[in-house]
Formats: structure tokens, C-alpha cells, sequence
């Protein structure tokens, strides 16, 4: 298990206390916490009190308290603003085949199709800006 994987699912106290063994076996003296491990300290405090991680990872407690503290402010932040689409109805799409939308940070999405209605321009720009996002 690398560190991305640390923090991709809920990992159990014994499999975090694991990857920092396994950091501390490969560190330089003096190396920080990576920020991934402290991740996934923090991600534990929902199923265990602050002194169980404490005392299994051997971390500082005012150090975990902090990584907690962020955890706690960057799920609480409000989403990225998705895009909405505006139904526009039926437009004359004879010789537009180009469709160029844009969203409030700047993002662009130009949509080739010859030939199509509008419904199925909208509905093809909606799932390609979908993934792009």
C-alpha cells in the first residue's frame, strides 16, 4: 500500500500506524511527517479518541489536534461551484455547428457537431463538461 492509497478509503488504526513504521523504517533523521500520513491520523479521530491515535502512531498531540483542525475546515469549505445549464429551447442550429460555453473560472468548452439539434448539442456538451470537471 503506497501513500496515495493511505488516503483514498477509511483505513483502520493498525493499518496507519503500519505506514508510519514503515516511514519511520525509511525516513532521514530529522524527516517530517508526510502530509499524507497526517491525513490519514486526522481521518482516524471519527472512530477513535485522540489519545488512541496518539499513543499507536506516537505522534505529538498538539500536532494531531492541528491535522484534525484542518481536516475539519477543508470538509466544511463549500464545494466548487458546478456549472448549470439553462434550457434554452429549440434553437435554429442549421448552420451552427460550433458551441462554445464557458464557465466562471475561465474554462472553455467548444462542441463541433454537424447537423445535430440543439437538445442534442445541450446534451453532449452537459456530459463532456461533466467529465471534464
Amino acid at each position: 500500500m503506497n501513500q496515495e492509497q493511505l488516503v483514498t478509503g477509511r483505513r483502520s488504526l493498525a493499518e496507519v500506524r503500519e505506514q508510519f513504521e514503515i516511514w519511520r523504517g525509511q525516513r532521514k533523521r530529522g524527516g517530517r511527517i508526510p502530509r499524507l500520513l497526517w491525513q490519514a491520523a486526522a481521518g482516524l479521530s471519527d472512530r477513535y479518541s485522540a489519545a488512541e491515535i496518539v499513543t499507536a502512531l506516537r505522534v505529538d498531540a498538539g500536532r494531531l489536534e492541528q491535522q484534525i483542525r484542518r481536516l475539519s475546515n477543508e470538509s466544511q469549505r463549500p464545494a466548487a461551484r458546478s456549472m448549470e445549464f439553462v434550457s434554452v429551447g429549440a434553437l435554429p442550429m442549421a448552420n451552427a455547428d460550433v458551441v462554445e460555453l464557458e464557465d466562471e473560472t475561465g474554462r472553455r468548452l467548444k462542441v463541433h457537431l454537424m447537423g445535430a439539434t440543439a437538445g442534442k448539442v445541450i446534451e453532449v456538451a452537459k456530459g463532456l463538461w461533466e467529465q471534464v470537471g
